[in-house]
């Protein structure tokens, strides 16, 4: 007999609290703005980090990959 409650994480519901409101991610709303933060050389997002982290550009142009 199985004793554990298993929890249904197909529903996703909308969370506000006093400074924030969580809701779902949207890829047609998120899209740009979450782009955007990924690829900000000088942003928090992770080619940013990468950067400061690797002392250089993680850009495909500067290692000869080619641009987007």
């Amino acid at each position: 007999m199985d004793d554990h409650q298993h929890t249904d994480f197909s529903v996703k519901p909308t969370l506000t609290g006093e400074l924030v409101v969580l809701r779902p991610f949207d890829l047609a709303q998120d899209a740009p703005a979450i782009r955007d933060w990924l690829t900000d050389p000088e942003g928090p997002g992770p080619l940013a980090r990468a950067s400061r982290h690797c002392g250089g550009s993680v850009s495909p142009c500067r290692r000869g990959m080619g641009c987007p």
